[in-house]
């Protein structure tokens, strides 16, 4: 149990990372570049304080794998609900980023609409 949450982080962190680093090599726009790397800002940050929370999260650390040692430990159950929040609201981010670029695009209303299908189920 206690290795679950410090594998989680890093394989999030890095799997949304990828793909705002995709968002980065298909537009030229600088506005856009930008609002990708504020999110990637957020990301790190998120998910770096996720990873440290969930690693140093009791006094003792040791007690976080071995619950008979006296110490006290971060509320779990309110770490793993702002964990899932922050997952959805970065998820989402994630998923509208690539809509104005599409909507730019100068192909038939169907095709966007294709486009942002397949971008939204590599977001997942």
């Amino acid at each position: 149990m206690y290795l679950f949450p410090i594998i989680y982080a890093p394989s999030q962190l890095f799997s949304k990372l990828v793909l705002a680093i995709f968002y980065l090599k298909i537009s030229p726009h600088a506005w856009y570049n930008y609002t990708v790397k504020a999110t990637s800002f957020c990301i790190f940050g998120a998910y770096t304080g996720i990873l440290f929370a969930s690693t140093f999260g009791c006094k003792p650390v040791a007690k976080s794998w071995n619950p008979f040692l006296d110490g006290t430990c971060i509320d779990v159950g309110a770490l793993y609900k702002a964990t899932a929040l922050i997952g959805v609201i970065l998820d989402m981010l994630l998923i509208v980023l690539p809509i104005p670029l599409v909507y730019n695009l100068k192909i038939p209303l169907r095709q966007k609409f294709g486009v942002l299908v397949v971008f939204s189920v590599g977001s997942v």
